[in-house]
């Protein structure tokens, strides 16, 4: 679902930012809900990366940001 409104906005030529997060965290080890912090992550069309890194829960632990407060996390989809 994610590709063709990703497509769509890439190639409308205007700046973007799309943000990705599951309502909580079911690991495929345990196969249910979980206790742990929700991955999530913010995509912004104005900083280019390179390569790809795979969506998964250790990818997002190992990046090292944590908000505690989950009610601030849109705010970092449209801070500026």
């Amino acid at each position: 679902i994610l590709s063709p409104v990703y497509d769509y906005l890439k190639n409308s030529g205007v700046e973007f930012k799309i943000m990705v997060l599951p309502d909580h965290p079911t690991p495929v080890e345990i196969r249910t809900h979980s206790m742990e912090p929700v991955p999530f992550f913010i995509y912004d069309s104005r900083e280019e990366k390179a390569g790809k890194t795979p969506f998964t829960e250790k990818t997002a632990e190992s990046a090292g940001f944590y908000i505690s407060d989950g009610s601030t996390l849109f705010s970092h989809l449209i801070e500026k």
